[in-house]
């Protein structure tokens, strides 16, 4: 006999929001924020939403203490509306029963991953919380990336399903596919085998038209060679090949949150034991013409703000702002932006920005300065085409020194616009992406600067003195994201010079959990807890933050070499390898630190030469005990017996 109690109240989430009872009667909460905070709630971490984390994703635009009353008066209304043992919170956290409430998006996440592929198929009937927002909210930023993932599984699962399917079957899931993803080319190739294999030729044409239209119209490419080769096929009536059947270890698995363990595989020291040697390497010149070919992308150059005051602190100041417009430049898939280290050996020199544009193989230059005046601050940038010198735009602020970060993402945002032109390129999605959120301490910013500048030198002591500034930075400004993301280093870091390993890590592993939780429209936040979750064996998790993280910032370095990283773990080792090229292409004066991760990557997809290459530009005593054994292993495969054996 089921004794299972069923629940007191049945959300649904796809397709919009709605909140029923048992008897199917529906309830409407009263105010956008109380639904807002009832998603929250249904789709907590297995240990519930901290307060503060709720407080910051719904009021983060109100001071600390009214931030808590407001939570805490939603929390006492939610409970009027929903009863209080649905409703579980105490002093630190809060979240639903989940025997009381009925979720669509949790219940699609438990198919999933039991492989009940066409019921998890079934429940997911549009885009999560579709039509819901608060803007200007943080709550948007964390709804942004939670749509993404649902909508990514739910596109594994039909896909999935269609592979398996034929006849009617696969049309109705090759439609459906179409309906959340009209750009995935593998669909339409599948649609245009259906209608051969029934028969209706014409209608696989077609459906190539459609997708060859598709593609020029919002992307500017055309299909691939897969596709035009099916094309030809059913022109010529040539019998259509079928698809190449994936193999089982691509089945899709729900993406869930689960609690940041402690535990550290000896993989951390892929690159945290590489972060000891923080030195830069030889640059690989590698960029071809000035001009952008067809295809390629255009590469632009953030040239170091000038500093106009001179002392210590606006100089870090005026870094700290040139890195952040690298930061959210580097979000928009549609150029490349050069890493900071490929740029810095322009700081605090005059130089033309079009002689720079031309030595750096920037088709586009950013240069502005600043100038920080007791409470205000003084602000120019400029955009310049590199291979005719015209100035595309420029403009020039005088704010409150509050108003420091909301002048940086208008610059990203002209940038951006002006680079996207009359195009379109640049989308609404990209910029919402591109707006991680903002310190609300100029104070704590300098700490979190002047901590990120005592973390680059690689020794105990500023490692140290970093993990107290920062520190100091969380405290005046708890919800500083980036300042959690470099505590997470600075603890890795630490416990690498082999000072109390398990406790460094363990905080290393919170900072990064806190860091994606108060900011999850920040990349680099993404990538940190990916490699925590990586750490403790949740691979599955660790691999959705990896993939969140480069589809917010496929241009930033850093997170390209911590991805590179784990490639191989993923199953992705020859991806690993070709990532390599990339990231060497967006920062050819890499640091030193990142050739491990490169060479690791190389050999990992077998390619020996590669991988041999690159750690010969290691010294000796750098190359790190863990890696000796892939060097050895690299030299062997190349035949190089005697070298290995050595």
């Amino acid at each position: 006999m089921d004794t299972r109690v069923q629940p007191t109240f049945q959300i649904r989430m796809f397709g919009g929001f709605e909140l029923s009872a048992a008897n199917g009667n529906s309830l409407a909460p009263p105010r956008r924020i109380l639904r807002a905070l009832i998603a929250l709630l249904a789709l907590a971490p297995p240990t519930g939403w901290p307060r503060e984390d709720l407080t910051t994703l719904l009021w983060g635009d109100r001071d600390g203490e009214q931030a808590r009353a407001s939570l805490r008066q939603a929390l006492a209304e939610l409970r009027r509306f929903m009863g209080d043992t649905c409703v579980l919170s105490g002093r630190e956290t809060a979240i639903l029963d989940s025997a009381a409430v009925s979720v669509d998006a949790v219940e699609f996440s438990r198919l999933v991953k039991t492989g009940e592929l066409e019921k998890a198929a079934a429940l997911y009937c549009g885009e999560l919380l579709e039509g819901v927002r608060l803007p200007g909210h943080a709550f948007d930023d964390w709804l942004l990336i939670e749509r993404t993932r649902f909508h990514d599984m739910a596109t594994g699962v039909l896909s999935r399903l269609l592979a398996t399917q034929s006849g009617e079957a696969a049309l109705a899931t090759a439609q459906r596919l179409l309906q959340i993803d009209p750009l995935r080319e593998e669909t339409h190739q599948a649609l245009m085998r259906v209608y051969a294999e029934q028969g209706k030729r014409s209608q696989a044409l077609r459906q190539y038209q459609i997708c060859r239209d598709s593609l020029q119209r919002e992307l500017g490419v055309r299909p691939d060679a897969e596709t035009e080769r099916l094309c030809k096929e059913i022109q010529s009536g040539w019998k259509v090949i079928p698809a190449p059947t994936r193999p089982v270890e691509d089945e899709v698995q729900a993406e869930e949150l689960p609690t940041v363990a402690t535990r550290m595989p000896s993989q951390l020291q892929i690159i945290a034991a590489g972060a000891l040697v923080f030195m830069l390497a030889v640059g690989t010149a590698w960029w071809g013409s000035r001009e952008a070919a067809p295809g390629l992308k255009p590469v632009v150059a953030v040239l170091p703000f000038d500093d106009l005051v001179g002392d210590k602190d606006s100089h870090r100041l005026a870094l700290g702002l040139t890195e952040d417009i690298i930061t959210d430049l580097a979000r928009f898939p549609e150029f490349k932006v050069l890493a900071r280290n490929t740029i810095e050996g322009y700081d605090g020199k005059k130089i033309n920005p079009i002689k720079a544009g031309l030595e750096l193989h920037a088709g586009y230059v950013v240069e502005g300065s600043i100038q920080r005046q007791l409470d205000r601050v003084r602000i120019s940038a400029q955009l310049f085409e590199a291979s005719t010198g015209n100035g595309l735009w420029s403009q020039r602020w005088d704010r409150p020194d509050k108003d420091l970060f909301a002048i940086q993402s208008e610059i990203s945002e002209q940038v951006a616009n002006r680079l996207g032109g009359g195009n379109g390129l640049i989308q609404e999605a990209g910029r919402i992406a591109a707006h991680r959120k903002p310190p609300g301490n100029l104070s704590a910013y300098e700490l979190y600067l002047l901590g990120t500048e005592k973390l680059e030198q690689i020794n105990r002591t500023d490692v140290e003195e970093a993990i107290r500034l920062l520190n100091r930075a969380v405290e005046i400004d708890p919800g500083l994201a980036r300042a959690w993301v470099e505590l997470h280093h600075s603890h890795v870091v630490l416990a690498n010079f082999g000072v109390d390993m398990a406790g460094n890590y363990k905080l290393a592993n919170e900072a990064a959990g806190r860091a994606v939780r108060l900011d999850p429209s920040d990349a680099e936040a993404h990538s940190v807890y990916g490699m925590s979750l990586g750490y403790s064996n949740d691979l599955v998790g660790a691999k959705a933050e990896f993939d969140a993280a480069l589809r917010m910032a496929p241009n930033q370095f850093e997170i390209l070499t911590f991805y590179i990283s784990w490639a191989s773990t993923f199953g992705e080792a020859e991806r690993g390898a070709q990532l390599v090229e990339e990231a060497v292409r967006l920062n050819p004066s890499y640091p030193m630190w990142a050739a491990r991760p490169f060479a690791y990557a190389y050999f990992m997809a077998g390619r020996y030469e590669d991988a041999s290459r690159m750690m010969d530009r290691l010294e000796t005593k750098t190359l790190g005990t863990w890696l000796w054994p892939y060097r050895a292993g690299a030299l062997a495969a190349l035949g190089r017996k005697a070298e290995a054996k050595a």
